[in-house]
């Protein structure tokens, strides 16, 4: 039916945050369509399921991927996912199709190649991943971003989440051509936004890193032997709902007083939680295009919160947000030479003003309610 809005988002919500804020904006918003969500669940036990608080959205779960499954189990799970979600599509005849990611992509083009060709498919991407990277993954999504040379030129909107991406996607599809092209950037909702503080006259003490981890693609031991030289100044916490068992081989081989692995966070608990620290790190070496070409969407959120940011030097996607004259601060970092690059007064906030974060999701998701009505 032409009210029913139908969002597809393989990999679960849980794991997204930016995909959770929209189906919550759009259910404050568009209170007179029916959405339905299709995903799968989360593979790892005690992470909390997505409830958002609107009565016409309706989440259907479709099985679930584990790192632990052989490549048939694997296999059988993205052939139920598609022929299911294909099937909800067919019953419920949504007008509008939004579909993140390339895997999340079939459903979407056999129904609007076969089942209602009047349908409005809109597309948004995460992360940007290069024609090479297609060839040398998994052999099903390179299958499934051929088909999505179909809807490109066909979808009402294309996003990604910044000018840069954007770009190199354009480049990489040639000649294809894209209709609408869109920046959907991943901010976090104003809700989270920090009442104005007074300043810290002190060093910096309590830093915070949330997020996915990666000892080979990231700077989590470089900083973590800065933390420890600063002998008790500095306490730095690290919340993410992967497996931390190589992060305490770590800590515990350096025998590590002052940084503490403390497991999962929901997204509805990060605000509260941020608010207590001074410090967000962001620290990709910058291994793939990906994580060059990208503000992390804990940029965002660190500074909603009031925290100072340090991301990595590497990540060039996020130099547009540098600031320096007021608080809190975003500053670039070479997390390869803390000991020369870390000065004094990178730790204060002496004599600079509070200025807070104008990067709220709900001013830019309203580029999207004339897509969806």
């Amino acid at each position: 039916m032409k009210n029913n809005i139908a969002i597809i988002h393989f990999q679960p919500l849980e794991y997204y945050p930016p995909v959770q804020n929209i189906i919550r904006y759009l259910g404050r918003e568009l209170p007179d369509k029916q959405i339905l969500v299709y995903t799968t669940a989360p593979g790892r036990r005690g992470v909390a399921a997505f409830r958002p608080d609107s009565s016409h959205i309706r989440i259907t779960t479709s099985g679930s991927i584990k790192t632990s499954q052989n490549r048939f189990m694997r296999l059988f799970q993205y052939l139920i996912f598609n022929t299911g979600v294909l099937f909800h599509l067919w019953l419920h005849r949504p007008g509008r199709v939004f579909y993140f990611e390339t895997l999340s992509s079939f459903p979407a083009f056999i129904y609007k190649k076969i089942i209602n060709r009047k349908a409005d498919i809109l597309i948004h991407y995460h992360e940007y991943t290069t024609p090479g990277e297609y060839r040398t993954g998994m052999l099903l999504e390179r299958q499934f971003h051929s088909f999505e040379n179909y809807l490109f030129p066909r979808a009402s909107w294309l996003s990604h989440i910044n000018d840069e991406r954007m770009r190199r996607f354009l480049e990489d599809i040639s000649p294809v051509k894209v209709k609408n092209p869109k920046i959907l950037p991943n901010y976090p909702p104003e809700s989270w936004r920090a009442e104005p503080g007074t300043g810290k006259q002190g060093a910096c003490k309590r830093i915070v890193y949330a997020g996915a981890l990666g000892l080979e693609s990231m700077y989590i031991q470089a900083f973590a032997e800065w933390v420890e030289a600063q002998n008790g100044k500095a306490q730095w916490d690290i919340y993410s709902q992967q497996d931390g068992t190589e992060l305490r081989t770590l800590l515990a081989s350096m025998n590590s007083k002052n940084i503490h692995f403390l497991g999962m966070l929901s997204y509805d608990e990060l605000p509260a939680i941020l608010q207590t620290y001074d410090l967000g790190v962001i620290l990709y070496k910058g291994v793939k295009p990906n994580h060059v070409h990208a503000a992390s969407n804990k940029l965002f959120e660190y500074a909603a919160c009031g925290l100072d940011v340090w991301f990595s030097k590497q990540m060039t996607g996020s130099y547009p947000y540098i600031k320096t004259d007021s608080y809190p601060r975003i500053l670039p970092v070479d997390f390869s030479d803390l000991n020369n690059e870390i000065t004094p007064d990178m730790l204060l906030h002496k004599d600079i003003p509070y200025e807070p974060s104008p990067y709220y999701c709900e001013k830019v998701l309203a580029d999207l309610l004339p897509y969806l009505n």
